[in-house]
């Protein structure tokens, strides 16, 4: 299964979503008869920038494992269709690598944004050549939710450098910013399976996202039913383990650690503090090296790292293995 969207516009376009897709043996033997699937086409209006754009899902199955795809999305008419992309579907339980980042956090403005996009595509070159399956994005993927300018910037950076990769999204507090119809227009525009909790598996991995926003009690529950891959991840924006004391973390911590536990999770990948950190392997909130799960705090692109709000404070109960606010890696 592969989902996809994208961005139209709704004075060029008819209100419909279309993948034509092709297995890349056909199509470079001269075989050019696309399969097709269709989705959803929906009309939003962005109240940041007086806008409005169409956001199209589309969800292909029945597609085969280990398979390269070229896929080119529109609404079916000849002349609308994007360039060529691709795809790789995965082979369970084969190992597999993937890459994680968050608080991505674009403003829509183009000279304020011009450091980060930068920073992010020197990542994105150091990531790419690792040879990664998939992605990870923690949340916060632009600052308001209702700022098209500011989807437009993060997806071209995305799209241009991840294009051929899926990116499992997770609804961070940001993703809720910008109007009564935020929400509607990041889980739109992320395609996410239920606004609330989801599961995922690609290769050996079990990835489990809980979106903010979620009622934690009920998500916990849900969690514990994990899959029996070998490999057993949890990401959610906010962390159970934080930095930020000031950051609205508490009842991730209050709810989060136990269900990891009884899930047999062996790592929880969170945002929100705009700090690195990394906690020792931790087991009912104490240290167990041979079974506990690690928790990380994935980091940020420095902005608000070097902001004293977000200064990182190291809860000696929490166990951090390693805490940094030094953003000159690259």
């Amino acid at each position: 299964t592969q989902s996809m969207s994208w961005f139209s516009s709704p004075e060029y376009t008819k209100s419909k979503a279309v993948v034509q897709y092709i297995d890349k043996v056909s199509y470079d033997s001269g075989n050019r008869k696309f399969s097709t699937a269709s989705g959803e086409c929906k009309t939003y209006s962005f109240a940041s920038d007086n806008s409005s754009s169409q956001i199209n899902s589309v969800t292909v199955t029945g597609l085969n494992p280990g398979t390269t795809y070229y896929y080119r999305v529109g609404d079916g008419v000849n002349g609308h269709w994007s360039e060529l992309s691709q795809f790789t579907t995965t082979v369970a339980k084969e190992n597999t690598k993937f890459f994680v980042l968050g608080d991505t956090q674009l403003s829509g403005n183009a000279e304020a944004d011009a450091a980060d996009i930068e920073t992010m595509n020197k990542v994105a070159d150091k990531i790419q050549a690792t040879g990664v399956k998939f992605g990870v994005q923690t949340g916060d993927f632009v600052d308001s939710a209702s700022n098209l300018t500011a989807w437009n910037e993060i997806l071209d950076v995305f799209g241009d450098n991840y294009g051929n990769l899926p990116i499992v999204q997770v609804m961070g507090n940001h993703e809720y910013y910008g109007g009564s119809n935020a929400g509607a227009i990041s889980e739109a525009i992320f395609d996410v399976p239920d606004k609330n909790y989801y599961s995922v598996e690609y290769g050996n991995v079990y990835m489990a996202v809980i979106n903010c926003n979620a009622n934690l009690e009920a998500a916990a529950k849900w969690l514990a039913a994990a899959s029996n891959c070998e490999w057993k991840v949890l990401t959610v924006h906010q962390p159970p383990y934080y930095t930020n004391p000031k950051g609205s973390s508490a009842a991730y911590n209050q709810y989060l650690p136990s269900a990891v536990d009884a899930a047999g999770i062996d790592f929880v990948f969170s945002g929100h503090d705009h700090s690195y950190a990394r906690t020792e392997p931790l087991t009912g909130g104490k240290v167990d090296k041979e079974n506990g799960a690690v928790y990380f705090i994935t980091g940020d692109l420095g902005e608000k790292s070097r902001s004293t709000e977000y200064e990182a404070n190291n809860n000696p109960d929490f166990h951090f293995a390693k805490i940094d606010q030094d953003y000159d890696a690259i």
